[in-house]
C-alpha cells in the first residue's frame, strides 16, 4: 500500500505536454464531456408527467428516481411534515410544474395558514409545455427556496 502510494505522489515524465488539447480537438473533447455529463445525471425532462399532475416536488437534484416525491393535483395544499419517511419539509431540490397549472411556495410552514404572500410563484398557466427545473439551487429566482420549502399550493386553469 504504501508503495503504491508513492507511486502515485512521484510526478511522471514522460515529455508529454500538460497543455490540453484545442481547436477542433478540445471541441470534440468538450462536446464528448458534455455528453458524458448528460448520461451521468438524467435531467427532470425525461420524467413522464401524468396529466392528472399539478406538480411534481424532488428530495434530490434531477428528479432521481429513487428520491423521495410528492405528487400534487390541482386543488392540493398543505404543508410538508418535518420527521417523514417520504419527502420532508426543507427538503426539495428539484421540481417539475404542469403546464397551464401554478405552483405556490412557502418557506415557512405557518406561511399558507396565515395567508402570507408565497415566496415563489411558479406560473405556468399560460404555458403549454411543463417546467422541469432540475436544479433549485442552480437557478437565480428559485435558489432563495432550494431545501427551505415547508408549504405548498397547486392549482390549473382547468382541473385535472
Amino acid at each position: 500500500m504504501f508503495s503504491l502510494l508513492l507511486l502515485c505522489l512521484c510526478p511522471l515524465h514522460t515529455g508529454a505536454s500538460p497543455v490540453a488539447p484545442h481547436g477542433k480537438e478540445g471541441a470534440l473533447a468538450n462536446a464528448g464531456l458534455s455528453l458524458a455529463a448528460q448520461f451521468a445525471h438524467p435531467t427532470c425532462d425525461t420524467k413522464q408527467v401524468p396529466d392528472s399532475v399539478c406538480a411534481i416536488l424532488y428530495d434530490e437534484e434531477h428528479c432521481k428516481d429513487d428520491a423521495d416525491l410528492l405528487e400534487l393535483v390541482a386543488g392540493d395544499q398543505g404543508v410538508l411534515p418535518l420527521i417523514s419517511r417520504g419527502l420532508r419539509r426543507n427538503d426539495v431540490e428539484s421540481l417539475i410544474v404542469h403546464a397551464q397549472c401554478k405552483l405556490e411556495l412557502w418557506d415557512s410552514h405557518h406561511g399558507l395558514e396565515r395567508q402570507d404572500r408565497p415566496d415563489l410563484v411558479i406560473d405556468r398557466e399560460q404555458e403549454f409545455r411543463n417546467l422541469y427545473v432540475d436544479s433549485l439551487a442552480r437557478v437565480d429566482e428559485y435558489a432563495h427556496m432550494d431545501e427551505k420549502i415547508s408549504g405548498y399550493r397547486c392549482s390549473c386553469r382547468q382541473q385535472k
